[in-house]
């Protein structure tokens, strides 16, 4: 059908007067089908840069209320905006995610009698937490690597640093599941993720051109204008309908998020404490912590505020012990880095 041409098909028609010729019709055709999903693809890509650079941006926010804790999505936790916050899933977030197990009473972390036994020792008091998938599964992994008889902080270290390949498991885990984390309480949740109807939308195209190609005298470029703009067709669904952050939401909770820290910045340069509950007490420092400040300011704030527990997670316990915050980072770091050295061997 492709050899009679459009004129024998159809006889010479007109299109806003003018004459609708076989040649008019092939570059229609390549048009449609390859230019057209080309500049939508160029624009699509353009605007997801823009975006991209925007959401790069943690904002500052404007005036809030006083009660700027009470403002953050209640389901929120520190660790999850550590990740923000510090840039990375790193070693701050890890110690978060230990506190607040040890808040829960989930597992234990008590010091032992010298530096050289370990520094702190870990037990798992809700041996629940082990069997999910999830964040807190991911850390008690990583304070107990599989194989270790040694629950101490020194005996973690000295796991992966003599088999480095025992540390894959737990870091990527780990560093998912904190990353999933940074995606909570519906307010930075995902949105439904596009896979399906990009594909439904890709098959379209391919169909419906694969069909008019018959109308064409130039049935190779055709076809390659119809598999190419089908892919490109593809790759516009999915990143328009894809799984992706909500943007508004993440904007409006890290501008919240922002004034925060620096509301408990201001509590810190007037030398006032920080008032109400001891439990929202201890939730506004692990937020600090989650900000970035460092562990002078929290611990000051901590000392002023009357919480013994966040005072005892910065605070060396004896001369030569680290801090567990310190210990806990260490032994994050050193993880990370034998899963490191392994990958690359």
């Amino acid at each position: 059908m492709g050899l009679l041409g459009v004129e024998t098909l159809f006889g010479q028609g007109l299109l806003a007067g003018a004459p609708v010729t076989q040649e008019f019709v092939n570059i229609a055709f390549v048009a449609v089908f390859l230019g057209i999903p080309l500049v939508v693809l160029l624009v699509a890509r353009a605007c997801a840069a823009r975006r991209d650079r925007v959401e790069d941006q943690v904002p500052k926010a404007a005036i809030f209320s006083e009660d700027l804790l009470d403002e953050l999505p209640s389901g929120l936790e520190p660790e999850a905006v550590g990740v923000p916050f510090c840039g990375e899933v790193g070693g701050r977030v890890f110690a978060l995610s230990v506190l607040s197990l040890v808040r829960d009473g989930r597992i234990s972390m008590t010091p032992t009698s010298s530096p050289a036994e370990g520094a702190y020792r870990f037990d798992v008091l809700d041996q629940g937490v082990l069997q999910k998938a999830d964040l807190a599964s991911a850390t008690v992994r990583m304070c107990l690597p599989a194989g270790s008889l040694d629950k101490t902080v020194g005996g973690a270290i000295a796991r992966y640093v003599k088999k480095p390949d025992d540390a894959h498991g737990p870091v990527r885990s780990f560093t998912k599941c904190a990353g999933d984390q940074a995606l909570v309480a519906g307010d930075l949740s995902e949105k439904d993720g596009g896979g399906n109807a990009a594909t439904v939308f890709m098959l379209a195209q391919l169909i419906v051109g694969s069909c008019l190609i018959a109308f064409t005298t130039l049935p190779g470029l055709s076809a390659v204008a119809v598999v190419i703009g089908g892919f490109m067709a593809f790759i516009f669904a999915r990143g328009s309908l894809g799984a992706r952050a909500n943007t508004d939401k993440l904007q409006d909770v890290l501008a919240r998020a922002d004034a925060h820290r620096r509301w408990i910045v201001q509590r810190y340069r007037s030398g006032e404490a920080l008032s109400g509950a001891p439990e929202r007490v201890d939730r506004t420092l692990r937020f600090a912590l989650a900000f970035g400040l460092s562990d002078e300011v929290v611990a000051e704030l901590a000392r002023r505020s009357g919480d013994k527990g966040i005072a005892w997670f910065l605070a060396e316990p004896a001369e030569g012990f680290p801090s567990p915050l310190r210990a806990l980072e260490k032994l994050f770091k050193v993880a990370v880095h034998e899963h490191n050295v392994a990958s690359d061997n």
